[in-house]
This record gives C-alpha cells, sequence and structure tokens, in this order.
C-alpha cells in the first residue's frame, strides 16, 4: 500500500474528527461555555469502515488507531477546558 494512500485516509479521519469537534461547541470564553458546561454531558461517537482482515488489514488498523487518538486527544481537550462532551 502507497504511503500517499495512507496519508490521505489519515487525513480524511482526522478532518473528519476536527469537523465533529467544531459542530455546536462554544467558545470555551463565551457565556454559552459556561450554559454548556452546566448541562448533562454530551456524547459523540465517531467510527470509520476500516478493513481490519486482508490485504487492506494494515491501513485499516493503522486507521482505527490514528481514530482512537484523535478521539482521545479531543477529550483530554475537552476535560482541560472543563467541557461536559465526550468523544467516543
Amino acid at each position: 500500500m502507497s504511503i500517499q494512500l495512507k496519508r490521505r485516509l489519515l487525513g480524511f479521519c482526522f478532518i473528519l474528527v476536527l469537523s465533529l469537534s467544531v459542530l455546536n461547541l462554544p467558545h470555551p470564553c463565551s457565556n454559552q461555555a459556561v450554559a454548556a458546561n452546566s448541562a448533562v454531558k454530551k456524547k459523540f461517537v465517531i467510527g470509520g469502515l476500516f478493513a481490519m482482515t486482508g490485504s487492506w488489514s494494515t491501513l485499516g488498523l493503522a486507521s482505527a488507531a490514528a481514530l482512537q487518538l484523535a478521539a482521545d486527544d479531543l477529550n483530554a481537550h475537552f476535560s482541560r477546558i472543563g467541557s461536559k462532551i465526550e468523544v467516543e
């Protein structure tokens, strides 16, 4: 599998995670952020369709790991700013 294809797929996963992270999220310094923090915890589930077996399994496993790393990074960011948002 070519490196260019791997980069494109990882880039797609990164864009997907970033686009989900900016949906309906207030700026941490705004008044909306205070109201959002007092609300119930919101959970966003992200996923992807990856080949886990066969000739494409190397890319599928790497993509699934990249998606999990992105979710972990987002959760760490949200907990740092005191947000009640969780990405799964």
